[in-house]
């Protein structure tokens, strides 16, 4: 695939997957041995680990939006430096819904093989969040 194809690729898992909420289209574009780099504790390898990932997150932010703010590939991977904006509606890792509204930015990382994302790096302010949700002081 070309550095362009991966781009879009990454563009269309968030646009799709994460902000449009259409769980259908995972195995269009994630590999079956896809693998999640630092991932939460519990969450299984494969596609499975990362539908469970993505339910968790629309459970605890069901109005989540993600912005990507620059897109770039090189050879077989695209990052994307990204900022998603939500409220704490519903359970997320153990916390109950706290009703604030957040803001995090992060960067992804994926690799893509056979046209679909098999490996992947996500780095976000996840203290940030949760001092924003109100559970770890400021």
């Amino acid at each position: 695939m070309s550095v362009e194809s991966n781009k879009f690729l990454l563009r269309r898992l968030f646009q799709e997957i994460l902000n449009g909420r259409k769980l259908a289209v995972i195995p269009d574009l994630v590999g079956k041995n896809y693998h999640l780099h630092n991932p939460p504790p519990g969450l299984p390898e494969g596609i499975g680990g990362f539908t469970e990932l993505v339910r968790m997150y629309h459970a605890g932010f069901p109005d989540l939006i993600i912005t990507i703010e620059e897109l770039i590939g090189e050879r077989d991977m695209a990052l994307a430096r990204w900022t998603g904006r939500s409220t704490h509606k519903g359970p997320f890792m153990g916390i109950p819904p706290t009703g604030k509204a957040i803001a995090i930015t992060g960067m992804t990382l994926v690799r893509i093989a056979d046209r679909k994302v098999v490996e992947e790096w996500t780095e976000m302010d996840t203290v940030g969040m949760l001092r924003q949700m109100g559970v770890v002081p400021a």
